[in-house]
């Protein structure tokens, strides 16, 4: 594959016409700070999906906890199966700066990750037991809570590589990411949660962090006094009348 990639990218089959310094230089600075933004929500998206086993570990016991880091390997799947969907949706996005492209591979990031959460469901028991032994039986409803949380961590890891695509920046969904993090790692040590709890908390941890997110945007943006305002004029009007 590098082979195939360096011959691809050879001399005589470059023929992009050379750019303007001075958007030379401006690409440039602005690459180490867009790529360490990018790195970074990687490696917290990473975390938040892993970050359950580790106090699994800490707090169950040895029979649940092999048995959930047994469940959450098989889960992993769902994110690799959505991982070629993002990295094929993103050069298209980049050129073109397009919404739909975005809207498009979103739906189809969601609908593979939740047919994928749907097949665990369904037969992760039946996996589960013939790849580890009976001794690692599970319950549908566990690998019905890691599918929502390998959900919740693959649209996220669209939803970064896509925003750095149209937009050039990824440090909105990246400060996301981290906070999940710091909200999975402070409900661990403080509440203890089992298994089911644990299996379900990247995707709680996403879901309460992006709705705080919008909320505090649309507050900053005037969005959420706007409509105060509107509701609260419709109601005098209907008063007055």
């Amino acid at each position: 594959a590098i082979l195939l990639v360096v011959r691809i990218s050879g001399p005589k089959h470059t023929q992009a016409e050379p750019s303007e310094p001075s958007l030379r230089g401006d690409v440039g600075k602005g690459l180490p700070r867009d790529s360490l933004a990018g790195a970074l929500g990687s490696m917290a998206l990473w975390a938040v999906w892993a970050a359950p086993l580790v106090v699994a570990r800490h707090d169950l016991a040895t029979a649940d906890s092999g048995r959930f880091a047994a469940a959450q390997v098989l889960a992993s799947a769902v994110l690799f199966i959505v991982a070629p969907v993002t990295m094929a949706f993103f050069p298209t996005i980049s050129k073109h700066r397009d919404g739909n492209a975005v809207i498009v591979g979103m739906l189809i990031s969601a609908s593979l990750a939740l047919l994928g959460a749907a097949i665990l469901a369904l037969l992760g028991p039946v996996f589960m037991t013939h790849l580890y032994g009976a001794q690692f039986s599970t319950s549908r409803a566990l690998f019905l809570e890691f599918g929502l949380s390998a959900t919740s961590v693959a649209m996220a890891t669209f939803a970064l590589w896509a925003t750095r695509a149209r937009y050039g920046r990824t440090s909105r969904v990246t400060v996301i990411a981290l906070a999940a993090l710091a909200l999975e790692c402070a409900a661990g040590a403080v509440f203890h949660p089992g298994v089911g709890a644990l299996a379900a908390a990247p995707f709680g941890a996403l879901l309460v962090v992006t709705t705080l997110a919008v909320l505090v945007a649309a507050i900053r943006e005037g969005g959420v006094p706007a409509v105060a305002r509107r509701m609260i004029g419709a109601r005098a009007a209907s008063i007055d009348g």
